[in-house]
């Protein structure tokens, strides 16, 4: 098992899903999270040069996704309360996985509707048909009267396929990391 260390946020698809959950200025910010100790959001707010309340907008969308987590004590002096943020790496990595395992329910969904049905396409405007709408239309196109043609769908089957065996291996991957 290889341990997972913050070079691990600098894997792409990890950027992509901190850059989905956090926003542009997701990233920027979630790299200065230490994993280690507790950060107050002022401190990290100066790090990143965003306002407060930017910075502490994006933490709580990771903190939904459990990426980070926080304490919070009260500043006696201004009767504030003060959020001090953790970064949770192990946490990462599930969210990671969940996100890959959402992509290939999509991508099997496709699968289905893609293998299962007919489509045509009209060579004049281009328009894509699924088999009941071509029989509608008794296989003319609607917009120009040219005749409609079935559509091989197997060079798409099979790319849908292939994304969907490599997110599986990116996940088998991802389990082998230990925290």
């Amino acid at each position: 098992m290889v341990k997972i260390t913050r070079n691990f946020l600098k894997r792409v698809d990890v950027q992509e899903l901190l850059e989905l959950v956090g926003g542009p200025n997701g990233e920027k910010i979630l790299m200065k999270v230490p994993s280690t100790k507790f950060v107050s959001e002022f401190s990290l707010a100066d790090l990143v040069n965003i306002h407060i309340n930017k910075v502490r907008s994006i933490l709580y969308k990771f903190y939904e996704h459990k990426i980070v987590e926080f304490t919070k004590h009260k500043d006696l002096d201004r009767g504030l309360y003060i959020y001090s943020w953790r970064l949770l790496l192990d946490n990462v990595k599930s969210t990671l996985i969940k996100n890959k395992k959402a992509e290939i329910k999509i991508l099997q969904d496709k699968l289905l509707s893609e293998g299962l049905q007919n489509h045509f396409k009209c060579h004049g405007c281009g328009t894509f048909y699924t088999y009941d709408q071509s029989l509608n239309n008794n296989f003319s196109c609607p917009y120009d009267d040219s005749p409609l043609k079935m559509v091989d769908r197997q060079r798409e089957v099979r790319k849908i396929r292939r994304q969907v065996s490599s997110l599986e291996k990116q996940i088998m991957i991802l389990r082998k990391m230990a925290s």
